[in-house]
């Protein structure tokens, strides 16, 4: 219960509801004077019980379903309207899409490759480094013999990805990311050149760990985040 100041007269029509609703509502609060007032006057009370009638009322209703016959008419327009939509724009440029998406592919591959060399250079001891070097020798002079895979079909689709991204005027946004992943070869490759002279070299591996996330990331920004 909370207290209100005295009302004079008869309450307006606006406080008679907003009683009815604390009636109904058991969690809100109710006023005592409106209530004494409610109890004196058999107007008032009317009203409130016819108030108080109809929010119970409103509050079992439910909301009413859309019968069968709707609901397939309102299938069949979203199924109409969705087939006229163009598709123009998916069709030219599903085609660059799927480049761009082979080499995303590639780098990821190539990424997961490197973490797990990373991993198998950290595991070396002194004992196993002589037996590593012969089998990757051995490895070496069978692949010099071995006639190469043709790659073409993959490179051809590659640079035919890069060089139709290219060849649209690029803004200074796409351009950062161009010098940005060129800083970033830039420092794989003396990482690379580091580990080829000591696969040990811890700065070197965080280097490349820290170039494959930055180029992945680059190239995502640049090939398939933006609208194609």
């Amino acid at each position: 219960m909370r207290m209100e100041p005295t009302v004079i007269g008869h309450p307006t029509q606006r406080q008679l509801v907003a009683f009815a609703e604390s009636l109904v509502d058991r969690h809100a609060p109710v006023s005592a004077l409106m209530a004494s007032h409610v109890a004196d006057c058999p107007a008032c009370a009317r009203e409130v019980k016819q108030i108080r009638a109809s929010f119970e009322i409103a509050a079992l209703a439910r909301l009413p379903e859309p019968s069968n016959e709707l609901t397939q008419r309102i299938v069949v327009q979203a199924r109409r309207q969705r087939s006229q939509r163009p598709r123009n724009t998916d069709a030219v440029h599903s085609p660059f899409m799927k480049l761009a998406q082979i080499a995303a592919g590639v780098i990821a591959t190539a990424a997961l490759a490197y973490f797990s060399f990373a991993n198998a250079l950290s595991d070396i001891t002194p004992d196993s480094a002589g037996a590593l070097h012969a089998t990757a020798a051995a490895s070496r002079a069978h692949s010099e013999q071995a006639p190469p895979k043709n790659h073409s079909d993959s490179l051809d689709a590659l640079a035919g990805a890069v060089s139709l991204h290219q060849d649209l005027p690029a803004s200074p946004h796409v351009l950062g990311h161009r010098r940005l992943i060129e800083l970033v070869n830039h420092d794989m490759s003396a990482a690379l050149a580091a580990l080829e002279r000591n696969p040990g070299c811890i700065r070197a591996n965080q280097v490349m760990v820290t170039s494959v996330e930055l180029q992945i990331e680059g190239l995502r920004n640049l090939y398939l985040d933006r609208k194609l």
